[in-house]
């Protein structure tokens, strides 16, 4: 019995080994990757169709943000691996609505400033002429005056030239209306732009328009959206320094702030010493 026992026991402790293996097996088949395990491997996995983005420009995007990395770490850090690199997913939600909205209204504003510098320049234009003539219109009639105080013109030139004047004062009165309708046109037009941004203003702030998930040692990168290309490299540069466990810095300038900004050309001197400062045993 005590045998029996033995060999149990034994069979037991074997079946558990080969169960450990076998996880251990099963794990290191799929993509993992650990705060600054060099190199990170990543793959493009998907990109939604109403991104309008192909599959080459999302590469050669995440190619160039990855590059900057490896470029400032002096290694190669992320490494393209189609096989059993993280995914890297291109995934249309409401936020790249609220950008395409965002978009959209910064080229309606644009028209709008356009317009408005349009109407302004023609009032400008409208009231110098409207001032030219309102002079010389004084300067008629002051004479005008003189030469009757004076007794230097006849009772026929003088009608005749106060007529004149009353002909101008119409058109003055005519160019002076036109211009307050042009004034009150562009007062609307004004109007109308600042009230389409307060229309539009968002309900909140978006903070992160994409994402990087850690689950164990397993990462997904996620890109809900973008505006052109460099703001994409910006965006895939952020999440790669995710990848390597960076945290969001307080530089403004800085890639890894938590917020995208045209004050973020390139990585930063704060971006790649917060990198180092984290990986620099490993590296």
């Amino acid at each position: 019995m005590r045998q029996l026992s033995t060999v149990l026991s034994l069979l037991v402790i074997l079946a558990l080994c080969g169960n450990l293996w076998w996880l251990s097996q099963r794990q290191s088949s799929e993509p993992t990757v650990r705060s600054c395990q060099i190199p990170i491997r990543w793959r493009l996995a998907s990109v939604d169709e109403k991104f309008k983005l192909s599959q080459q420009q999302a590469l050669d995007a995440i190619r160039t943000a990855a590059q900057a990395w490896n470029q400032q770490l002096g290694l190669a850090a992320f490494v393209e691996d189609a096989q059993t690199g993280f995914p890297i997913n291109f995934i249309y939600d409401e936020r790249q609505q609220q950008l395409l909205a965002s978009q959209r209204l910064a080229r309606n504003v644009e028209r709008y400033d356009e317009y408005l510098q349009q109407l302004a320049a023609e009032l400008q234009a409208l009231s110098a002429d409207h001032q030219q003539q309102l002079n010389s219109f004084n300067e008629q009639k002051q004479q005008l005056a003189d030469n009757i105080a004076a007794g230097s013109i006849g009772r026929q030139s003088a009608e005749q030239q106060q007529t004149e004047l009353q002909l101008l004062a119409d058109g003055l009165n005519a160019l002076a209306e036109k211009i307050n309708d042009k004034n009150q046109h562009y007062q609307q037009s004004l109007q109308d732009r600042n009230q389409l941004i307060t229309d539009a203003a968002p309900s909140g702030k978006i903070a992160e328009v994409g994402l990087l998930l850690r689950t164990g040692s397993l990462l997904e990168m996620r890109i809900f959206a973008y505006r052109d290309q460099t703001i994409l490299v910006r965006t895939l540069s952020h999440e790669f320094g995710h990848a390597l466990g960076v945290e969001h810095l307080p530089e403004p300038d800085a890639i890894m702030h938590d917020m995208l900004s045209t004050e973020q050309d390139q990585l930063t001197a704060a971006d790649v010493q917060a990198a180092l400062k984290l990986c620099d045993q490993r590296f």
